[in-house]
C-alpha cells in the first residue's frame, strides 16, 4: 500500500511542526523522522557521532530502518515521513553533502513534498531550538540559502514528472501548509508536473 507522504527540507523548515499537524489532521496517521530511525539504528548514538559515520553506512542503515518502519505501519491511513534529501553537514569550514534518498523508498511513496520557508523563518526556529535543546545549529544565512538551493535542485532531479510531487512554499500559517499537504496526500492516480504550492 502507497500510503507514505514524504516531507523534505533542511533544518529549520518547519518539518516537525508541519509533520504534527498534518497527523493531527488525518486520522490514523503516524509520523517518523527520519533521523530518529537513523539514530535507533545505531544504538541511539547521538548526532554529533552520526554525523562522523561515513555517508554511504547512514545511507544503507536508513534504507533497511525505513523500510522496515514502513512496513510495520502499512495498515496506517498516512504515514509522514520527515526526511533530509541532502543532509549538509559543516565541520570546521568543510561543507559535505550527503544524499540519504534511496529509490526503494518509491514503492510505499504517496506523495512527496518539499518544504520551502524564507531564511529568515529557518534562521528564527533555529535560534529557538539552540535555545530550548541546546544543539549545535547554523546560523549562517548564505549557509541555510546554499542548502535550500542544494535541496530543491535534488528534489526536482528525482521527483519532477512523479505522481503527487510539489513544493510547499510555507510562507503562510502551519496550519495552511498542512492542509496543502494533507490535500494532496488524498490523491490518488494522479500525475501531475512538479508544482509549485504556496503554503
Amino acid at each position: 500500500m502507497k500510503n507514505v507522504c514524504f516531507l523534505f527540507g533542511i533544518n529549520g523548515v518547519g518539518k516537525s511542526t508541519v509533520a504534527g499537524h498534518v497527523i493531527s489532521m488525518v486520522k490514523g496517521s503516524v509520523r517518523l523522522s527520519s533521523s530518529e530511525v537513523l539514530r535507533r539504528a545505531f544504538g541511539d548514538v547521538s548526532r554529533d557521532e552520526l554525523e562522523r559515520m561515513p555517508a554511504y553506512v547512514k545511507r544503507d542503515a536508513l534504507r533497511v530502518a525505513l523500510t522496515e518502519a514502513f512496513t510495520a505501519h502499512q495498515r496506517a491511513s498516512l504515514v509522514v515521513c520527515e526526511m533530509h534529501l541532502v543532509a549538509c553537514i559543516r565541520r570546521n569550514g568543510v561543507v559535505s553533502r550527503e544524499r540519504m534518498w534511496h529509490d526503494s523508498f518509491l514503492r510505499h511513496a504517496r506523495a512527496y513534498c518539499l518544504i520551502s520557508s524564507p531564511k529568515e523563518a529557518v534562521l528564527r526556529r533555529r535560534d529557538h531550538d539552540i535555545r530550548a535543546t541546546g544543539r549545535v545549529r547554523s546560523l549562517d544565512s548564505s549557509g541555510i540559502h546554499e542548502d535550500a538551493i542544494t535541496n530543491e535542485a535534488e528534489f526536482r532531479q528525482l521527483f519532477s514528472g512523479k505522481e503527487n510531487a510539489f513544493i510547499a512554499r510555507n510562507n503562510g500559517t502551519v496550519a495552511q501548509t498542512a492542509r496543502v499537504i494533507v490535500e494532496r496526500s488524498a490523491k490518488k492516480n494522479v500525475h501531475d508536473v512538479l508544482m509549485d504550492t504556496a503554503g
